[in-house]
């Protein structure tokens, strides 16, 4: 319940590194249902699992920079699933 929104947000220029987890149930009206990452910081998944999660932009991830000048690393590491998410886009 409550309003809808990412399981993780994460923005700005700061690494983020995501590590053994399950990520589930999240939905999002203009982002990831799962993770949400908008800035020029990379964001690191290793051995994550998204499950059931709903967004806009990204059923399980959504990853931008916010510039058309940078882009946004993403790395996956290990055993990094996507099961049963749904996205209108990404």
């Amino acid at each position: 319940g409550g309003v809808a929104a990412p399981v993780i947000r994460h923005s700005g220029a700061g690494n983020l590194t995501l590590q053994r987890l399950h990520i589930t149930g999240g939905d999002a009206i203009n982002a990831g249902g799962g993770v949400d990452a908008l800035g020029t910081g990379f964001l690191r998944l290793q051995d994550v699992e998204f499950v059931a999660n709903r967004g806009v932009g990204g059923g399980g991830v959504a990853a931008a920079s916010g510039s058309p000048l940078q882009t946004k690393a993403v790395y996956l590491v290990g055993d990094v699933d996507f099961i049963d998410n749904s996205a209108d886009a990404g």
